[in-house]
């Protein structure tokens, strides 16, 4: 998350000019992938990458708590005998405390 940051924080800073250069496209594989418009800019690719890392944030926060022999608290299985849905697990993520394992 941070090095998106800093990313959009030097493009905005005119640090990246080559990134801010007509001749310097966002590829069509990005655009599709973010589901951004064929006009988008370098700036608007790192908002949706930093997004969507966002979005695994709580994922990576979750599992990090976890033990050898826990079970995965995401799969379908474990989310139901827990009672949670996935947004349930947005935010920072679960404590291994927080978890039937």
């Amino acid at each position: 998350m941070i090095t998106y940051t800093r990313c959009i924080a030097d493009y905005r800073a005119g640090l990246l000019p080559n990134w801010s250069s007509p001749d310097f496209p966002v590829p069509d594989l990005a655009k599709d992938y973010w589901h951004l418009p064929q006009d988008c800019t370098m700036e608007d690719l790192l908002l949706a990458i930093r997004a969507d890392e966002a979005g695994h944030r709580h994922v990576n926060h979750t599992l990090a708590s976890l033990e050898a022999r826990d079970k995965n608290p995401f799969t379908p299985e474990e989310m139901e005998r827990n009672g949670r849905n996935k947004a349930d697990a947005r935010g920072m993520g679960w404590d291994r405390d927080d978890l039937k394992l």
